[in-house]
């Protein structure tokens, strides 16, 4: 009976455990609180080295990297980022319920690469 007791308080430990995780880490979070979040580790003014030793401390996957200045003609700068060089990285990504949900994220940085933007997508494949 003792023995049944311990496994039961060791599962429902266990479980808490893994639900406290998955609704703390920050893929979880909406695209804005996510936002803030990389942003309270790498804030604006960042050097792009910095963002980049981010990126790399994070196990993401840099996958953009854009030098230039925005045609005029554009409204909307892509990838919704400012900055005359842009650095892409995918995030990762989480089976949510019921469709797989995955992030990317891309950092704008200005004339002397000093970071001054960022844009966090979240996206869900519902089909």
């Amino acid at each position: 009976m003792k023995a049944k007791w311990v496994i039961g308080i060791f599962a429902i430990c266990c479980a808490g455990i893994i639900v406290r995780d998955a609704w703390i880490h920050p893929l979880w979070m909406p695209a804005s609180g996510l936002r803030s979040w990389i942003l309270r580790r790498a804030p604006l003014g960042s050097s792009s080295e910095q963002v980049d030793a981010f990126i790399a401390a994070h196990h993401w996957s840099r996958h953009y990297d854009w030098h230039g200045t925005p045609s005029p003609t554009s409204e909307k700068p892509y990838p919704a980022v400012k900055g005359t060089r842009v650095i892409g990285a995918y995030l990762g990504g989480y089976q949510g319920i019921p469709f797989r949900v995955d992030l990317d994220a891309y950092w704008g940085f200005d004339e002397s690469g000093h970071l001054i933007d960022l844009n966090v997508r979240k996206m869900v494949d519902a089909l």
